[in-house]
């Protein structure tokens, strides 16, 4: 039995080849690059040393009808005309089931079926058929105690679909989300998914021409109100003026974002474009969040401790002098004045700020307790899915530790 069938849900659409290894034809999936062949590759050359971690002697495997096959399909992203980003990265295919009351409601799995009376190849050719609606050639396997993983390149680029509800079933996802979240968005990932990953570590990583690995991007979200979200979606993110780190681009985790999607930032009744979007409650009559994959780059974290911060003018060279000006006792964290004389200053010397869950000291509560990342370019950031935020999981005010919040 194969467990997707749906083709409705996803539409997967060609890149276009604009440099040397924009194709996915040229990238080394079964060589790395070493030594003086370097200098003969594009500085944007990268590879994905996937042949080091699986195996192609398919008559080896032992097999009957029960075991379970599992194809395992990735895509590498790379700028577009019209979607520039700094850096290749990966995303993996992912199965939902669908939301109900068994302990596999949401629960995210790679696509799987029973061998049956199947070869290895057969069978995982019928499951990525049935997904795309073409043959794929499997470049290998895995095998462990769950069965075998099948794993396929998908040379489709970047999906136009832009907003996913919680009832689709196919989901590209993105490996911080599989690694180290372990959820999509709100949806759990099996612990056989990234088990696989933990346990054979090259498959997590894109590599450069020599050979260092190349940032794996985070995932972060925006929220705003509906009428905001299909013109960010669409048009772009811009930076935000009137925050307290700079003119920069800010992202949340899940949670937070929720609040921003869900409530106007004053929690007061708002107009937009002439009509009443939030009720006397500030919530939204409709709101959304977009999940984007985020490039660090160099980032500072912000901790609870004097810290390298506040950038001194009198410095002679560009990484500068630095005094703190993360008094976390102060309830507004950074004093007004001292503010007007730091912002943006930070961006010398890093590429982005993470704040992470800060509990004051000498006071109950937290500065900080959801994940904030501030990014300094635009090309470090690339839309992935928009959704709308299901109202009926709100409530009246945002509950900060509340994991129930959803999407439609």
């Amino acid at each position: 039995m194969i467990f997707i069938y749906k083709m409705s849900n996803i539409n997967i659409n060609s890149m276009s080849s604009e440099t040397f290894n924009t194709k996915m034809s040229d990238i080394r999936l079964d060589k790395t690059l070493i030594g003086k062949d370097d200098k003969l590759f594009p500085d944007n050359y990268f590879t994905y040393n996937i042949h080091k971690a699986i195996k192609t002697d398919f008559h080896t495997v032992k097999t009957n009808a029960r075991k379970k096959i599992f194809v395992c399909c990735f895509k590498i992203l790379e700028s577009i005309a019209g979607k520039t980003f700094s850096k290749p990265f990966l995303q993996y295919l992912l199965y939902k089931y669908p939301e109900g009351k068994s302990k596999l409601s949401n629960l995210c799995v790679f696509p799987f079926t029973l061998l049956k009376n199947n070869t290895l190849q057969q069978a995982g050719k019928d499951i990525v058929k049935s997904i795309f609606n073409e043959v794929y050639k499997c470049l290998g396997y895995i095998e462990n105690s769950n069965g075998v993983y099948l794993f396929y390149n998908i040379d489709e680029g970047i999906s136009k679909i832009k907003r996913w509800n919680s009832s689709n079933d196919l989901w590209w996802v993105l490996i911080d989300e599989i690694c180290n979240y372990k959820k999509l968005l709100y949806f759990p990932i099996h612990h056989s998914v990234y088990r696989l990953f933990y346990e054979n570590r090259k498959l997590i990583y894109l590599k450069d021409k020599k050979n260092n690995v190349i940032e794996t991007p985070c995932v972060g979200y925006f929220g705003t109100s509906h009428e905001l979200l299909s013109y960010i979606s669409a048009l772009g993110m811009k930076s935000s003026t009137m925050r307290s780190y700079g003119p920069y681009y800010y992202f949340n985790n899940y949670n937070k974002a929720i609040r921003n999607g869900g409530w106007t930032t004053s929690l007061q009744k708002a107009k937009m474009f002439g009509n009443e979007v939030a009720d006397e409650h500030g919530k939204y009559k409709q709101g959304g969040i977009i999940r984007y994959a985020i490039f660090l780059k160099n980032p500072h974290v912000i901790l609870y401790r004097k810290s390298s911060f506040q950038y001194d003018e009198g410095a002679k060279t560009n990484k500068g002098k630095y005094h703190s000006i993360e008094n976390l006792d102060k309830p507004n964290f950074i004093e007004e004045k001292e503010l007007s004389k730091t912002k943006g200053k930070w961006t010398r010397s890093f590429d982005s700020l993470v704040i992470a869950n800060i509990e004051f000291k000498k006071m109950s509560g937290y500065f900080n307790y959801h994940t904030q990342y501030i990014l300094k370019e635009p090309n470090q950031f690339t839309s992935l899915t928009t959704h709308f935020i299901d109202n009926k999981s709100l409530g009246v005010n945002w509950d900060p530790m509340n994991n129930g919040y959803k999407i439609k």
